[in-house]
C-alpha cells in the first residue's frame, strides 16, 4: 500500500467520523430557508417542475413559507438553486422509499450538508499531511477545525452554507496542492462558480479568487476562469427557465422581501463600521468568537506565518469583502436571520484553516494553550449544536444555563433520538438521549487518543 493511499485510508476514517457526528444532529425538520431549498429539490425529483406550488406549503406552513419568488402567479425557491440541484437524488430517493416525511428531509439535508462537512474535514486531514504533519496530529487538527467551528452547526441544517464552505474548500485545495495542474485549475475554477450559484453573494469572492491565482502563476488563471464560467451556467439556464432571463436574480420577485431587496442593489447599501467589530469580534455574530480555534495563527510565529503568507492574505482579503458586503445589507440583523455566529462567514473558515496547517507541527499540537483553545471551541460549538434549533445571537451563559439546560432537561438535545422526543413524542428517557449526544460528540477525540496509544505502543 502507498503512502498516497494510506492518506486516503486515514482521510476516508475520518470523512465517516464527522459525517456520522454530523448526521446524528441533522434536523429532521425544516424552516422557512431550507424549506424552499428542500422544496425544490422534492418537486425536480416528483414533479419534474421548477416551480414548488403544491409542495412548498406542505413541507412548512403557509404562514412562515415568506422565502419563494413570485413570477407570473407561480411560486418558485428565492435561493440560489445549486444546493437544490444537490438533493434532487436524495429527494427522489426518500420519497420511494419512505412515506415519513421527517425521514425524507433528514436524507436529503445529510447529503447537501452533512456530506460536504465531511469532506471538509478529510480535504483538511489531506493538507495537513501534505504539509509533514503525522497522522494522528492532522487527524486532531482537521477535526479541530471542522468540529470546533461553526461549520459543525451548519452541517446539521439543510441550509447552503456547509456545501459553500466545501466548494470553497476544494477550490483552495487544488489550487495548492493538485499534481495535474491544467485539470486541477479548471476543477477549481468549476468549485468557484458553483459556490456563486449556491450562494449568490459569494460572487464577490471572485476576484479575490482572481488576484491569488494571479499570485500563484498567473498562466492559471485563464483556466480558473473558464471553469468558473462554465459554473455559472448552471444558475443561469435556472434563472432563464423560470424568469425568461439568465441574469434575474429570483430576489427580484421575493415574495414577502420586495421592498428590502429593492434597496440599493438587492438590499446592499452603505457599510456600517460598527459591523467590522460584531462580525470579527461581537458576542452576537463574531467569526473569531464562535470560532476561537482560528486564533491558533496568534502562537505560531512570524517564521511560520510566513510558509503560508500568501494564503493568509487571501483568507484575510476574503474575510474584509464579506465583512465588507454583510455589513452593507439593509437588515436588522448581520446574519440575515437568526444564527450562531455571521453564517455568511463560513466560507471564509476553511480557507484561514488550510492556512494555518503548513506551520503546524507537532511540537505545536502538544502545547498547553493551543490545547485549551482547540477544547474551548470544541466545547462552544458543541454546547450550541444541543440547545436550540434556529438559535438568536449569543446571549452568554445565562442562555446556556437557562434555555439550554431546560432543552436538555427536556428532550436530551436536539440530536435525531432528542428530535424524535420532542416532534414526535417517542418516549426516549432524556438522560438517554443527553448521554448518548456526549458520547457522539466526544467519541472522535477518544477515537484518535486510542490511535495514538496503539501507534506508540508498536512504536
Amino acid at each position: 500500500m502507498t503512502e498516497t493511499q494510506q492518506h486516503r485510508n486515514d482521510a476516508l476514517q475520518l470523512f465517516f467520523v464527522l459525517f456520522a457526528v454530523s448526521a446524528f444532529f441533522t434536523h429532521i425538520g425544516v424552516s422557512t430557508n431550507d424549506g424552499v431549498r428542500y422544496s425544490l429539490a422534492k418537486a425536480i425529483a416528483t414533479r419534474g417542475t421548477l416551480s414548488v406550488d403544491g409542495v412548498l406549503t406542505r413541507v412548512i406552513p403557509a404562514e412562515i413559507a415568506v422565502d419563494s419568488a413570485t413570477f407570473e402567479g407561480r411560486l418558485y425557491s428565492d435561493k440560489a438553486p445549486v444546493g437544490s440541484f444537490v438533493g434532487v437524488v436524495p429527494a427522489f430517493i426518500g420519497h420511494h422509499l419512505t412515506s415519513h416525511e421527517p425521514a425524507r428531509i433528514w436524507l436529503t439535508s445529510c447529503v447537501m450538508s452533512a456530506l460536504p462537512f465531511a469532506a471538509i474535514g478529510a480535504l483538511l486531514f489531506l493538507a495537513a499531511r501534505r504539509e509533514g504533519l503525522e497522522t494522528i496530529g492532522a487527524l486532531r487538527i482537521a477535526g479541530a477545525l471542522t468540529l470546533g467551528t461553526n461549520l459543525l452547526y451548519w452541517s446539521t441544517l439543510m441550509f447552503s452554507h456547509a456545501l459553500t464552505a466545501y466548494l470553497v474548500c476544494q477550490c483552495v485545495y487544488l489550487l495548492r496542492y493538485a499534481r495535474n495542474k491544467p485539470r486541477g485549475d479548471m476543477v477549481a475554477g468549476i468549485c468557484a462558480g458553483l459556490a456563486v450559484g449556491n450562494d449568490y453573494y459569494m460572487i464577490i469572492w471572485l476576484p479575490v479568487l482572481a488576484v491569488y491565482v494571479f499570485h500563484l502563476d498567473r498562466r492559471r488563471l485563464p483556466l480558473v476562469v473558464v471553469g468558473a464560467a462554465l459554473a455559472g451556467t448552471i444558475p443561469a439556464m435556472y434563472h432563464a427557465a423560470v424568469f425568461g432571463n439568465p441574469f434575474v436574480l429570483p430576489h427580484r420577485y421575493h415574495t414577502s422581501y420586495a421592498t428590502f431587496h429593492g434597496q440599493g442593489v438587492y438590499g446592499v447599501g452603505w457599510f456600517r463600521p460598527k459591523a467590522f467589530w460584531d462580525l470579527l469580534l461581537g458576542t452576537g455574530y463574531g467569526l473569531l468568537f464562535f470560532n476561537p480555534v482560528l486564533l491558533l495563527w496568534a502562537f505560531l510565529g512570524r517564521e511560520k506565518l510566513l510558509r503560508s503568507r500568501v494564503l493568509f492574505a487571501f483568507g484575510i482579503g476574503l474575510t474584509g469583502v464579506l465583512i465588507g458586503l454583510v455589513g452593507s445589507v439593509e437588515h436588522p440583523s448581520y446574519g440575515l436571520s437568526l444564527s450562531w455566529g455571521p453564517r455568511y462567514l463560513c466560507p471564509v473558515i476553511p480557507v484561514l484553516a488550510l492556512a494555518i496547517l503548513p506551520a503546524v507541527d507537532e511540537a505545536f499540537m502538544s502545547r498547553r494553550a493551543v490545547r485549551l483553545i482547540i477544547g474551548l471551541s470544541a466545547a462552544l460549538n458543541g454546547s450550541l449544536l444541543l440547545v436550540y434549533f434556529l438559535p438568536g445571537p449569543f446571549e452568554g451563559i445565562r442562555f446556556l444555563l437557562g434555555r439550554g439546560v431546560e432543552v436538555i432537561l427536556s428532550t436530551g438535545g436536539l440530536s435525531v433520538p432528542g428530535q424524535l422526543k420532542a416532534l414526535h413524542g417517542i418516549p426516549i428517557p432524556a438522560l438517554l438521549v443527553f448521554l448518548a449526544n456526549a458520547a457522539v460528540l466526544v467519541f472522535p477525540w477518544g477515537l484518535w487518543g486510542w490511535q495514538k496509544h496503539q501507534r506508540e505502543r508498536v512504536g
